[in-house]
């Protein structure tokens, strides 16, 4: 850290004469303010490393004062070290809340000044809680502007800052209230945007585990070129790189007004996790003063639950929606389980039935695959059905259906396939299964593999699935009796 930065707040009439110079000493350079007020300008206005003042100064509790900076996001982990007289008459309440990071003693400070220094230099070293011009740029503390010289002035201006605050947490508030509806929140969030901030532009973007999505409303017509870079921004901002599904309300065209004024607000959590961000434009210079750059910093921060119970719902979805799937999954081959195929077989029976079409099934056996496991090992299976299970699936149509039947057996549904295209469709996946097998130089270090497939259609006098599937289970058992590797009806 270069040069630290002391902001003093002393009261005028009772000065910390001893400590101020002990500071100086130190190496430290001291900003000495006389007010509260002149104290928050500073920090307002030339930032600074750490914050010591005293507990009674002549406009504002010192207490008070360190609750409302560690109140403030951009200031939040500013040191602050409260100076306390000692005499016990100040609000234990506020002295809780001031979430102050030390408070000492002034006897103590002044008979131990090299104690106190080196605690107030370590503080200032010990995090990232410095406030910079840099760090203020676009992130207003608070509204307005401050000074111990004008009490009624830097009240109200306070008092401006804390309204907007409410008022900002009422908008989020109502916002809450309708999750999970997000046709009904996004909706007011427009809605209350423009009774706030009245702008041409509001956008929303919100980074989901289903994927990013944002959402603009344009009160006139704009340019789309502006319309464009600015939602560009606001990906870039938050680091997605894919592309963003986008719902525009307005009109936007090359001879649209072009926007004059701009801000992309990133949410974010503490630990730096991009949720989305708030945008927000106007067409013409409008002065956007200190209130309206406070309300919508508070925006910013306040629309951080929003977001993550927006996210979170979506995570769950995906969970829930991943669970279903693996659900209706075998673990090993990813096909269908048993559970799944025979839904599709009787939802097709049912739909054949009523239009009059066949339907064909296989059942297909691995021959001696239980052997092939007892000699080779359960990898080895393993990887054959896996392996098994791609070759056939790139043999079926995308309208079949192939399921693990069993350990070693698989069924295939064909829809619209008579006995004699069944029989056509088992002659390939027996082509495929021939493929697997070793070269002659290869033989016996990997298993020879054969298939068995029994082939049925549907009959239109027994419309259950419990019939085809004896149907074809017989049919695999007389292939099995021919002395396997073959196809039987």
């Amino acid at each position: 850290m270069s040069e630290i930065k002391v902001i003093l707040a002393e009261n005028q009439d009772d000065p910390m004469l001893v400590l101020r110079e002990s500071l100086k000493k130190g190496g430290l350079r001291v900003a000495v303010c006389t007010s509260g007020f002149d104290a928050l300008d500073e920090i307002i206005n030339e930032g600074g490393d750490v914050l010591v003042m005293a507990e009674h100064l002549p406009d504002i509790s010192g207490f008070q004062l360190s609750c409302l900076i560690k109140a403030t996001s951009v200031t939040s982990k500013l040191p602050i070290v409260l100076v306390s007289s000692g005499t016990g008459k100040e609000d234990n309440f506020w002295k809780r809340a001031s979430l102050a990071d030390s408070v000492l003693q002034r006897k103590h400070v002044e008979f131990n000044e090299d104690d106190s220094v080196k605690l107030i230099r370590r503080l200032a070293e010990a995090g990232n809680g410095s406030v910079t011009k840099e760090r203020l740029e676009d992130q207003p503390v608070l509204a307005g502007e401050f000074t111990g010289n004008d009490l009624i002035k830097s009240y109200g201006e306070l008092l401006n800052g804390l309204l907007a605050e409410r008022l900002v947490h009422h908008f989020t508030q109502r916002l809450l209230a309708t999750l999970p509806e997000r046709t009904e929140l996004t909706s007011l969030f427009f809605d209350l945007m423009s009774r706030l901030f009245k702008p041409d532009l509001a956008g929303l973007v919100v980074n989901t585990p289903l994927g990013p999505w944002s959402m603009f409303h344009l009160a006139r017509p704009l340019n789309d070129e502006i319309v464009s870079a600015i939602a560009n921004k606001a990906n870039t901002d938050l680091g997605i790189a894919v592309p963003v599904a986008s719902t525009i309300y307005g009109e936007m065209d090359k001879k649209g007004a072009k926007l004059k004024k701009a801000k992309v607000l990133t949410v974010a959590t503490a630990d730096g996790t991009k949720l989305g961000a708030v945008v927000v434009g106007w067409t013409t210079e409008t002065d956007i003063d200190s209130v309206l750059k406070t309300a919508l910093e508070h925006l910013r921060d306040q629309m951080i639950p929003v977001l993550q119970l927006m996210v979170a719902e979506d995570r769950y979805n995906l969970l829930h929606d991943q669970a279903q799937y693996w659900s209706t999954v075998d673990p090993i081959t990813g096909l269908y389980n048993m559970e799944f195929f025979m839904g599709f077989l009787q939802q097709q029976l049912l739909f054949s039935q009523r239009q009059k079409l066949p339907v064909g099934l296989l059942i297909l056996d691995i021959d001696g695959f239980v052997n092939i496991n007892a000699q080779y090992g359960p990898e080895t299976g393993n990887l054959l059905l896996k392996t098994l299970t791609a070759r056939l699936s790139k043999s079926i149509r995308s309208s079949d259906l192939i399921a693990r039947y069993g350990g070693d057996q698989f069924a295939i549904v064909l829809p619209n396939t008579d006995i004699a295209g069944a029989k056509l469709v088992a002659e390939k996946l027996k082509s495929e299964a021939d493929g697997l097998n070793p070269s002659h130089e290869e033989a016996g270090k990997a298993p020879r593999v054969t298939i068995s497939i029994g082939c049925a259609q549907f009959d239109f006098k027994d419309p259950t699935p419990e019939a085809v599937l004896k149907a074809a289970k017989d049919a695999l058992n007389r292939a099995k009796e021919k002395g396997r590797n073959c196809i039987s009806d």
